[in-house]
C-alpha cells in the first residue's frame, strides 16, 4: 500500500473565469459571421481592384444577316471587362459565357469605373437581386424567343450571378440597359437608329 505522503498529486489549478473562454468563441463567431456576409456594392465609389464584369447577351439570332438586323443592345455578344482594364469582346449567333472574346481595347480607370457605376446602379451586383442564378455558365436557356443577358461581376472577394430577361415584359432591362448600351459604346459598335428597322 502507498502512504499517503507517496501517492503524486497534480498541482491544484487555480480557478479562473470562464469570461475570457466566452469572448474568444464570441469574437471567432462574429469574425465569421462577417466573413460570410454578402460585400455591399454600395459601400464602393470606384471600382474595387478586383473588378470584373462578364456580359453575354443571348439572342434567338441564328446568322449574323439576323444579328446585323437587331439593336446592338438585344444582339448576341460576350463583354469581359477584365481587373487591369482589359476589354473583350466577341458579337455573333455563337455568344455564350463560356467564349473568351478577344481583346477589343485597354479601357481607362475611368471607364472601368463607369462601367462599375452603372452594373452597382442596375442592381446586379445586389446579393438579393431577383435574377440571380447559380452559375451563368451552367445555366439553362428557357425555350421561346427571348433575349437573356447572363451577368457574371466578381469584386472585393464576392461573385455574383445573374440572368435577366430583356425584354419589355420584364422590369429589369431598363436597370441594365445603360450598362449595356455603354458596353457596346466601348466595343465601338456604331448606334442603331430606327432606318435600321427591317
Amino acid at each position: 500500500m502507498y502512504e499517503s505522503s507517496t501517492i503524486p498529486t497534480l498541482p491544484r489549478m487555480k480557478r479562473r473565469s470562464p469570461l475570457p473562454l466566452f469572448a474568444c468563441c464570441a469574437a471567432g463567431l462574429l469574425a465569421v459571421s462577417c466573413a460570410s456576409r454578402p460585400t455591399d456594392p454600395a459601400r464602393f465609389t470606384s471600382a474595387p481592384a478586383d473588378f470584373t464584369l462578364s456580359v453575354t447577351v443571348l439572342s434567338p439570332a441564328r446568322s449574323m444577316a439576323e444579328v446585323d438586323r437587331l439593336p446592338p443592345r438585344a444582339r448576341p455578344a460576350c463583354y469581359l471587362v477584365e481587373p487591369d482594364g482589359s476589354f473583350r469582346v466577341a458579337v455573333g449567333p455563337a455568344a455564350s459565357p463560356k467564349v473568351f472574346p478577344p481583346l477589343t481595347r485597354q479601357l481607362t480607370r475611368e471607364q472601368v469605373d463607369l462601367v462599375w457605376s452603372l452594373a452597382r446602379d442596375a442592381g446586379i451586383l445586389d446579393a438579393d437581386h431577383p435574377g440571380r442564378v447559380q452559375n451563368v455558365e451552367t445555366f439553362v436557356r428557357p425555350g421561346g424567343n427571348a433575349t437573356i443577358a447572363l451577368i457574371y461581376a466578381g469584386f472585393a472577394g464576392s461573385q455574383r450571378h445573374v440572368a435577366v430577361a430583356l425584354d419589355a415584359a420584364h422590369a429589369d432591362p431598363a436597370a441594365v440597359a445603360p450598362l449595356i448600351d455603354e458596353l457596346n459604346t466601348l466595343a465601338w459598335m456604331r448606334a442603331w437608329s430606327a432606318a435600321d428597322a427591317p
